[in-house]
């Protein structure tokens, strides 16, 4: 697409951008089994024809992933995207039409509605009467007066529409259906009865709800034991052959309960005392639960219980045996009547001879990726790659992104930063860094063996200084910004030694992030920028051996940054940043300038990108790019890159290791609503007078911070994993000076 028509915006995003497709690399295979069973990324749901089992259909949305419909025909070993028209690509439910045996019309569900799919995926069209009712979970089979309807639950209701076609239209619950719920309905005498929870996804009550017409029902509920209790379930499961007889996880207390005579009354499973949350009976009377803890079968209606096990070999010769999963839902329909395990780590499906449960992940490439700590490898030619995910521990590549074996035993891998978190590496040094919670890690010799510390309080905003005449590589010294709460409470403000403290841990704190809330994402670490709390002050974290010890100071009272950026070419120049404060330092954050009163500097300021002590740029909050050509005394507006900020969207900035290419990458959300991927990539060689689309193939819209290599640009994802291009650079000659 020419530029022109990006500047005067006369142009909407097409089904794919401009631009060239990118390279997915990972994290996949994890634990690098030999045959590719090995696991991947987040997947909320999916779906299998019966008369083509090798035809699956899935994608995923927790925590904010973002992939889209994935597809493969081969049963799972080869995956292929298939989003064109699909513009919110956060991936709740999936479903394919039963009176289609190839597999062709399928339904999606999103947090703004359900697209459709006549054509095996190739396009989508959302059903655009669906698109204020919220959040759509999973899809089922019903009849209504007679007549067979295909039905959704959404935030607040369920959704009906008959079978040959027709409009979708809504039956309003008495409250919000739990999330994750899949919906769970028991078919008799030519009535469909649905077993829900209402409530929120800690728990709620239980309802029985008769579909008397394709826009009303008959609520029965809450229900009530026979000694006056109200049910508390968190999610709930009818059998489909009795709706007297349900499962249920209580809420609160998430175990396995049960009841026989439509709740009058109950009983828990005391023999199965392991987390639950999911609940399933199949058409077998099969019994099923899932959680964190794994997924689990009764095959003699709860008498006892056996556990899932997925077993992978990897190619070193060790044998992964692995019961706990963070398991999505439990997908019932799948290739007929079977059941199939989403989860964080991919798809598992039950093949009912045992209780190895078959993997569907192969190439799969759609993890919540949230870094890329960048190293020079063992071999020519090779990278060392480590990731922070959400969904996993870290995960680490050796030959950039070909495999993703992890670290050897006797190797110190941060493996306790567990999920979350995020880091950087500096130039091709070997030194990367790495800051999750309260703790960070440090590693001299690309990332195979992590020193580790711990703070007060989360640590972030990283960079470092340069050596001399060069951009990329580091003398030593390094700035962190921490948060932490004042002195009075256990903070040392001068020369605070980081590495004895030990932070007090609540094992059973929810985790970062929020699973049903896709845009919060607590403590990601974003270079350059760190994320404050209330009652928090900000404190600036000195290293001089590349981040193997650390002090700390208090900033001054007027100037609680959240951004941090070293001059490149200037080691005595580091900036601080504030959304309305530009302040600068010569002696390494021990005296700071006034906020600058430049001419032209305006705005909410989110990111300082540094070229050389004359030219800047100063990303902002909802609008338009600032550049200086003479040290910061003036800025303007980068008006070429106006139609990246029409809608208000805040993007994220990279300069390359020359200095010379400037990205702009980041997610517009309310593209979705205008019909266009919200995710945009676009470059700049000349300092931000013109631009080009490289946005090509992605379709998440949930991009992380980009992290140049050599001339390499990879662009990190919650979705579509970490994602690369190729000389990026390719018309600059120099790397680094």
């Amino acid at each position: 697409m020419a530029m022109l028509c990006w500047v005067l915006g006369a142009c909407l995003h097409p089904a794919l951008a401009a631009g060239g497709p990118w390279d997915r690399i990972g994290p996949w295979n994890i634990f690098d089994d030999k045959d590719i069973k090995g696991e991947s990324g987040t997947l909320a749901c999916a779906a299998s024809p019966a008369g083509h089992p090798d035809v699956i259909y899935a994608g995923g949305q927790n925590n904010g992933v973002s992939s889209g419909i994935i597809k493969t025909v081969d049963g799972g070993r080869h995956w292929t995207r298939n989003s064109k028209g699909l513009w919110d690509t956060r991936v709740l439910g999936v479903w394919v039409h039963p009176d289609d045996h190839e597999g062709n019309h399928v339904f999606v569900g999103t947090h703004i509605g359900i697209y459709e799919s006549t054509d095996a995926a190739a396009s989508w069209t959302i059903r655009k009467e669906t698109a204020q009712w919220g959040s759509v979970m999973s899809f089922r089979e019903g009849v209504i007066e007679g007549q067979p309807y295909i039905l959704a639950n959404c935030d607040h209701g369920i959704l009906t529409m008959p079978k040959g076609g027709g409009s979708w239209q809504k039956i309003q619950a008495p409250g919000p259906i739990a999330p994750n719920a899949h919906l769970s309905v028991a078919i008799h005498d030519g009535l469909t009865e649905v077993v829900t929870c209402i409530g929120g996804w800690g728990g709620g009550d239980l309802y029985y709800a008769s579909l008397t017409s394709a826009t009303n029902a008959t609520w029965t509920g809450p229900v009530k034991t026979l000694a006056g209790e109200k049910i508390n379930c968190a999610n709930a499961a009818v059998n489909p052959k009795d709706r007297n007889h349900f499962l249920y996880s209580k809420g609160g207390q998430y175990r396995a309960w049960e009841s026989k005579d439509g709740g009058k009354t109950v009983r828990e499973f005391t023999n199965h005392d392991t987390g639950v949350y999911f609940v399933m009976i199949d058409t077998r009377g099969w019994f099923y639960t899932a959680t964190q803890a794994g997924a689990f079968v009764s095959q003699d209606a709860g008498a006892t219980w056996n556990a899932y096990h997925v077993v992978m070999h990897s190619r070193s010769g060790r044998v992964i045996d692995r019961v706990p999963h963070d398991y999505q839902r439990i997908v019932p329909d799948f290739r007929g009547d079977g059941i199939a395990f989403p989860s964080d780590q991919g798809l598992h499906i039950v093949n009912g001879t045992s209780f190895n449960l078959t993997s569907a992940v192969g190439d799969m490439q759609n993890t919540m990726a949230l870094s890329a700590l960048i190293s020079p490898g063992a071999k020519p030619g090779d990278r060392n790659l480590v990731v922070n995910l959400w969904d996993w521990d870290v995960a680490a590549s050796w030959d950039d992104g070909r495999t993703w074996a992890g670290w050897a035993p006797k190797e110190k891998s941060p493996g306790s930063c567990g999920e979350g978190g995020g880091g950087q590496g500096m130039g091709a040094s070997g030194k990367v860094i790495m800051f999750h919670r309260n703790n960070w890690w440090s590693s001299l010799d690309g990332g195979h063996n992590f020193k580790q510390g711990s703070l007060p309080g989360p640590p972030g905003a990283f960079d470092y200084v340069r050596q001399p005449g060069s951009r990329t590589e580091p003398a030593g010294t390094c700035f962190a910004l921490m948060t932490a709460q004042p002195s009075s409470d256990g903070v040392r403000e001068v020369n605070g030694d980081g590495t004895n403290y030990t932070p007090e841990v609540d094992d059973d704190d929810p985790e970062d992030m929020d699973e049903m809330n896709p845009d919060a994402v607590r403590y990601k670490y974003t270079p350059g920028l760190l994320p404050r709390e209330v009652g928090t002050k900000t404190f600036l974290m000195t290293s001089e051996d590349f981040g193997q010890n650390w002090t700390w100071k208090a900033m001054p009272g007027n100037l609680q940054a959240g951004g941090l950026a070293v001059d490149p070419t200037n080691a005595k120049r580091l900036f601080a940043l504030m959304p309305n404060c530009l302040a600068q330092s010569s002696d390494k954050g021990v005296t700071w300038s006034p906020c600058s009163t430049a001419t032209g500097l305006s705005g909410k300021f989110s990111q300082l990108l540094i070229k050389n002590s004359q030219v800047m740029f100063l990303l902002r909050s909802g609008a338009v790019p600032l550049r200086t050509a003479d040290g910061g005394k003036s800025w303007q507006e980068l008006a070429a890159c106006a139609a990246l900020f029409k809608y208000g969207a805040t993007m994220d900035g990279s300069l390359s290791w020359s200095g010379n290419t400037l990205v702009l990458h980041g997610v517009d959300l309310s593209a979705i609503s205008r019909g266009e991927y919200g995710t945009a990539v676009w470059k700049s060689t000349n300092d931000g007078d013109d631009w080009t689309d490289e946005t090509g193939d992605l379709v998440t819209i949930s991009p992380g911070p980009g992290v140049w290599y050599e001339k390499d640009f990879y662009l990190v994802t919650r979705g579509e994993g970490l994602t690369v291009k190729r000389n990026f650079e390719a018309d600059t000659d120099v790397i680094a000076v």
